[in-house]
């Protein structure tokens, strides 16, 4: 499978799904958050190195153009890396084609969380969805499709 989607940003999404389903190998937190996002034990599938850690992936809200085309939006969570690496000790990858660093082309844009201890991954969760969700009140254009 990764040698079909080689270096998708979607791997992170495939590497949660996966260890979501599997809760022998892939240990999970207790908190289970707005829109169901849930810590679970997995490998980091944007290191080189594939780190084991605790990950998790959110939801991103989008609004829909006059072509029907979802446009995602993430910039607002940009100015929060550095305080969810320093507070929290967690990497934060924002995936899509919109935020250029991790593009896609299977499925849609999300945030993916990694961490060393459940609790922190965790705690991102909860300020990535505090933010976007002032983002939604602010925007009023936005949609979220939670899982």
């Amino acid at each position: 499978m990764l040698k079909y989607i080689q270096h998708d940003g979607c791997q992170g999404r495939l590497f949660y799904d996966i260890g979501r389903w599997d809760k022998f190998f892939h240990p999970r937190s207790n908190v289970r958050h707005f829109a169901g996002s849930i810590a679970i034990m997995q490998r980091n599938p944007f290191s080189l190195l594939r780190e084991i850690g605790w990950i998790s992936v959110v939801e991103l809200p989008f609004e829909v153009d006059r072509n029907s085309r979802r446009l995602y939006h993430g910039h607002s969570l940009l100015g929060l890396m550095p305080r969810l690496r320093n507070e929290h000790g967690c990497l934060i990858y924002l995936c899509g084609n919109e935020f250029k660093r991790y593009p896609m082309k299977y499925g849609n844009p999300y945030v993916f969380i990694w961490g060393k201890r459940a609790q922190d991954v965790d705690g991102a969760i909860e300020v990535i969805l505090a933010e976007l969700k002032k983002h939604r009140w602010e925007c009023r254009r936005c949609q979220f499709e939670g899982r």
